[in-house]
């Protein structure tokens, strides 16, 4: 199977979807507690079957994003810089910013992402997808390049729940921003704990084939270790602290920086 440096753009059979069964303890964040992620559904094999061929023959190719650009990123507690010592500006999606000189809007709210609208239920009418049309509604923004970290909160969807989601909200975004370029970063919590996010990556690495968007696989690409872990892990084991948002921002930047020139 043939890859550009560090794109993940799927080409071939889903079947390591079907065998990658989230395992280990239940998914505890912050105040709640919840089962353990499911395991992926045989039906993601159909539908996603023919997805991923027809996308990678029409691969969008990556323009680096000039400084001033406006930029959206999008996304839940990662996103608002939790765990940092000063959120505004040791958080990743911020120091991501201002490392290209972007004019930036964190979108960002706890506990939320394709599927899960946050709160304690997860359906605070928080969803990205809602939260794209809110903006695009309102004309506020008009972003060159849309960033999405998704998600670890979408544990509980089921993989057709979690993929129909995606498709829908970048569906959204095309619709009210249609030049915008569109990047998924997966799940990046420390180990042992993002190892249980397994599911959730494999359902959005999938899905970001499926619609033609570039995905950023901090899991799959092991950013995150046994041995790094504890230097990038905050307090509760599934957020990173201001050292590892330093490093999310810096890996984010060097995949960011290798689509381009691959492309």
């Amino acid at each position: 199977m043939r890859r550009r440096t560090k794109r993940r753009l799927l080409v071939g059979s889903v079947a390591t979807v079907v065998a990658a069964v989230a395992v280990g303890a239940a998914v505890i964040l912050a105040t709640a507690q919840a089962s353990p992620p499911p395991p992926v559904s045989d039906t993601v094999a159909s539908y996603y079957s023919n997805q991923p061929t027809a996308v990678a023959a029409t691969a969008p190719v990556f323009a680096p994003v000039p400084a001033g650009s406006s930029v959206l990123i999008m996304g839940d507690s990662y996103v608002q810089g939790y765990g940092a010592d000063d959120m505004k500006t040791q958080g990743y999606a911020y120091m991501l910013g201002q490392s290209y000189g972007w004019n930036v809007t964190v979108d960002a709210v706890g506990r939320t992402g394709f599927w899960s609208g946050g709160g304690v239920d997860r359906t605070d009418k928080n969803t990205y997808k809602e939260r794209v049309d809110r903006l695009g509604a309102a004309g506020t923004v008009t972003p060159s390049l849309v960033v999405f970290q998704g998600s670890q909160n979408d544990y509980p969807a089921t993989s057709i729940e979690l993929g129909t989601k995606i498709r829908e909200t970048v569906a959204s975004v095309k619709q009210y921003w249609p030049d915008a370029q569109i990047v998924i970063i997966g799940p990046a919590a420390p180990m042992p704990n993002g190892a249980s996010l397994k599911n959730v990556n494999q359902v959005a690495y999938l899905a970001a084939a499926d619609v033609g968007a570039f995905f950023i696989n901090p899991l799959g690409d092991g950013w995150m270790t046994t041995e790094n872990s504890p230097g990038y892990a905050f307090t509760d084991g599934w957020h990173v602290n201001t050292a590892g948002h330093a490093y999310l921002a810096s890996k984010i930047k060097e995949t960011l920086d290798a689509f381009a020139a691959a492309s």
